[in-house]
């Protein structure tokens, strides 16, 4: 279940992106979330045939999507900050430079 919704992060990523700030976004990027989200749905099919009806699998669904979407707000707040020139804090450029 959290594969499956996390499989739609992409997609609400560049929705709200779009929403938020304009960023252009193409039929064929849209056309690939889209296979991607239902390429995910195939391969855990018969998981969801197994999901039984309870309140524990209905909250597990709630807090899996509340994740997803707190995710994306994360990543819209670093794209804003990224445009407003922000630098990152102290503990991200040890991470930067151990990278570069």
């Amino acid at each position: 279940m959290v594969a499956v919704a996390y499989s739609t992060s992409p997609m609400i990523n560049m929705l709200a992106a779009r929403i938020l700030f304009g960023t252009p976004m193409t039929w064929r990027v849209s056309l690939a979330a889209l296979f991607g989200i239902a390429g995910i749905c195939c391969v855990f099919w018969p998981e969801f045939g197994a999901l039984s009806v309870s309140r524990n699998a209905g909250l597990g669904a709630l807090l899996a999507m509340a994740s997803v979407f707190t995710s994306a707000a994360g990543s819209m707040a670093a794209v804003r900050c990224q445009a407003r020139g922000y630098r990152p804090g102290p503990a991200w450029r040890g991470a930067c430079s151990m990278a570069a």
